[in-house]
């Protein structure tokens, strides 16, 4: 297995969409000065889509002239149509969505580094659906015959921040670790044919966005479940700590009285030293007076 992911390439693909915005502020910025309509928008169009590096196109959504292009895109001449198709093609649609609008001429061949940047963002789509993509499969939505260009679109990807992951090439697989996220298109004036199950697309968002939220919500009880054990293990453990010094202040306590009370017993008390004293010495007293007296009769 090769993989094509590292640290360096994960924080690339945090900062891809920041990076794509990059690239297009020249143009956006233009944009929000001249208010282009027309001609002028289909124009715009066409050199965001051309702007190397440049993968996420809501900000284009924003500017009017465009947003009425898309909007009344079937009352549109040829150029303009195709112009408002093209963008739609490239901020949602799919390499197959392009060979169908061609076939049905309704855009024209767009140039060789254009359509590898569509396949890179078809590659986008099939990994917000599946972690696990099969060479064949990726063969099949790239339109893409030989292995090693495969990979070669694959590593590329990576390097310009849209996904992360690994290439087993035992298995002919690649394996997806993180995708950047598309952008979803509306409910309506969608004329991209991997879109007319739009519905299903939607419900199935919301599906994938209820079973995150229950995911969550088992994660957090989960944790607060744990959270609870260890407190209370920690209180059972402070308790039995408190008890425990409370004892052990309690036997020295009794020791030392009991010492104190042993050393009274042993240790006779003073005051009958000194009345032991005091009787020796008058006794002392009477026998040498008695002596004095027995040589004075002599």
């Amino acid at each position: 297995m090769t993989a094509v992911a590292s640290s360096s390439t994960t924080a690339a693909s945090a900062a891809a969409p920041s990076s794509s915005a990059s690239r297009l502020e020249p143009l956006l910025l233009v944009a929000r000065s001249t208010k282009p309509r027309g001609a002028a928008a289909a124009k715009l169009i066409h050199q965001a889509i051309s702007t190397p590096g440049a993968y996420f196109f809501s900000e284009l959504f924003d500017i009017p002239g465009v947003a009425e292009l898309i909007t009344s895109a079937t009352e549109s001449d040829g150029q303009l149509r195709a112009a408002s198709y093209l963008l739609q093609l490239f901020a949602y649609g799919t390499y197959d969505d392009y060979l169908q609008l061609l076939r049905a001429g309704a855009i024209e061949a767009v140039s060789a580094e254009e359509v590898q940047k569509l396949r890179q963002l078809t590659l986008l789509s099939l990994a917000r659906n599946s972690k696990s993509l099969a060479y064949g499969d990726m063969h099949a939505a790239l339109g893409i015959a030989h292995t090693r260009e495969l990979e070669d679109l694959i590593i590329e990807s990576v390097y310009a921040g849209l996904i992360t992951g690994r290439l087993n090439q035992v298995q002919s697989r690649f394996e997806v670790h993180h995708v950047q996220g598309r952008h979803v298109a509306p409910p309506t004036h969608s004329v991209l044919p991997s879109l007319s199950g739009k519905e299903a697309s939607l419900q199935h968002i919301f599906s994938a966005l209820q079973t995150w939220q229950a995911t969550t919500a088992s994660v957090l009880s989960s944790l607060q479940s744990r959270m609870d054990a260890v407190r209370s293990t920690a209180a059972q453990a402070e308790t039995a700590r408190t008890e425990h010094h409370q004892a052990l202040l309690q036997n020295l306590t009794n020791a030392q009285h009991q010492l104190e009370a042993q050393q009274k017993k042993s240790k006779p008390n003073a005051m009958d030293l000194d009345e032991d004293s005091r009787t020796g010495a008058r006794k002392k007293s009477t026998s040498s007076a008695a002596r004095g007296n027995k040589r004075s009769r002599a």
